[in-house]
């Protein structure tokens, strides 16, 4: 299927790729169906709202510089994710991204996004680990575990 969209204009996307969110992202409740499209330039993507073309959100796996992150949500808030009880599922789960002007590249680990492959839904949710807070210094970050010599693959 094709969506517009203002970052990257018209594009075909697999069916796949969309993602029902059934009470939208915080403080956009209305807004319940999205396409996680890969941006071109690693390890970022778009999340872009299928029905507003001008709204997206550039995302990445927390895990790129937070090797150690981990979902710390409660079970109520994966609801909307339809996860059938007993069985194993594959979640992503992906954080919003900012780029400032200074440069500065920071990084929602609060409010991560999480999507269920199987049932093609996501939902955001409140992490409640009081490590994470709205802006992550993301350079930082990767700069540390470089100094620890850790891998950022």
């Amino acid at each position: 299927m094709k969506i517009k969209t203002t970052v990257l204009g018209e594009v075909e996307i697999d069916e796949r790729q969309v993602f029902d969110f059934p009470c939208g992202l915080l403080g956009l409740p209305e807004l319940t169906r999205f396409a996680l499209i890969d941006s071109g330039h690693p390890p970022y993507f778009y999340l872009q709202a299928l029905t507003e073309p001008y709204l997206s959100f550039a995302v990445m796996s927390p895990e790129v510089f937070r090797p150690d992150y981990r979902l710390d949500v409660d079970e109520a808030d994966l609801l909307p994710l339809d996860m059938e009880p007993g069985k194993d599922t594959e979640l992503l789960v992906f954080v919003i991204v900012n780029f400032n002007e200074t440069p500065m590249i920071t990084a929602n680990l609060q409010g991560p996004l999480v999507f269920n492959k199987q049932t093609g839904k996501g939902c955001q949710c409140i992490s409640g680990n009081p490590e994470y807070k709205t802006r992550h210094d993301v350079i930082a970050e990767l700069a540390a575990l470089k100094n620890k010599g850790e891998s950022t693959c």
